[in-house]
């Protein structure tokens, strides 16, 4: 007669949830995704000119300095990522993972969305105008790029776990539930002004797209089109999730928030970017080409992407769903 053995479990033995593995998985694919990337950044960082068709520009201070700043931004997202993942990151201050977060989707989201769009775009109108080859070798935009998308990806997907956990009410709050907190009155005035100067700017983006103004732009490639396109659409997607949070339209609350989120980081993100590399009159600048309307749309949407984002927090920490102090009665975050 034999007895079956039942193991009992080893004390202080843990295994760890579905959902643990998964943001494991999550984080660390993020986190795969920058090797290539902080590689190439380190060579050139270290004198190599691997990838450069024009050999001089890789030792041009801007693109020195630029060099620097993208392989520490990416650093940044190494670590991100990792908060996401471990325990230790749902006890970090909420600033510390919002706001390069939300830098991270500005700049990181707009370029998975466009790279297989630009694809399709260029396989459609057969682009071979341009006979420029460009200071860089064939493979170097593919791998940055895809790189990119990869991190925005697996980036979104682990903060989107982390924050599940962190602010779990989020997801199921309604934008109409809560109370008008103390400074609403501010927010309509701030979300009104903001939808209004939205639309002429996402007008001259979407001007630009569609062929409207051409000076400075005749050989604009079709890739360059769909940029302004998507510019235009992060406007209208960052003003119009602020005003349908301030102005409490019926729906879930994640929506509108996390139309306003990408929205504006995106217009901060690019607009901060863009003139900083015009401003500075950096290698990669057009310098006296760049058209003056790019220059005033960028400086317009880098304005209301932090208008954008200083009144989305304060929405939301009058709202009880995101923030147990503004309703003691209401429970705290799960730490877990």
């Amino acid at each position: 007669m034999t007895t079956a053995t039942v193991s009992a479990p080893v004390p202080g033995h843990y295994r760890p949830s579905r959902l643990t593995v998964i943001r494991y998985v999550v984080g660390y694919a993020a986190i795969l995704g920058t090797i290539p990337y902080l590689a190439l950044k380190f060579a050139w960082l270290s004198g190599s000119t691997i990838g450069f068709r024009d050999t001089s520009l890789a030792s041009d201070n801007s693109i020195v300095v630029l060099n620097g700043v993208t392989a520490g931004m990416d650093l940044i997202a190494v670590l991100i990522a990792l908060a996401f993942t471990h325990a230790w990151g749902q006890r970090l201050p909420a600033w510390l993972v919002i706001v390069p977060m939300w830098v991270a989707t500005g700049l990181l989201v707009p370029i998975a969305i466009m790279l297989p769009l630009a694809g399709m775009g260029e396989l459609v109108a057969s682009d071979a105008s341009s006979t420029d080859p460009g200071v860089l070798e064939p493979w170097v935009q593919p791998m940055v790029y895809g790189g990119f998308a990869w991190q925005g990806v697996m980036l979104v997907i682990a903060f989107l776990l982390y924050a599940r956990v962190r602010w779990a009410a989020v997801f199921t709050a309604r934008t109409e539930a809560a109370r008008p907190g103390a400074t609403h009155a501010v927010q309509k005035a701030l979300a009104t002004g903001t939808a209004l100067a939205a639309a002429l700017i996402a007008l001259g983006y979407l001007g630009v797209a569609v062929g409207a103004f051409t000076q400075g732009r005749e050989s604009m490639p079709v890739t360059g089109h769909l940029v302004y396109a998507m510019h235009g659409v992060l406007v209208i997607a960052g003003a119009g999730g602020l005003l349908a949070m301030v102005r409490r339209w019926r729906g879930p609350f994640w929506l509108p928030l996390a139309l306003a989120w990408t929205g504006a980081g995106g217009m901060f993100a690019w607009g901060a970017w863009t003139l900083t590399v015009v401003l500075a009159d950096t290698a990669l600048s057009g310098g006296a080409q760049t058209p003056v309307l790019d220059n005033m749309l960028n400086f317009g949407k880098l304005v209301l992407g932090v208008v954008i984002g200083v009144t989305s927090l304060m929405l939301l920490a009058e709202r009880p769903a995101t923030n147990p102090a503004a309703h003691p009665r209401r429970s705290r975050f799960d730490q877990a």
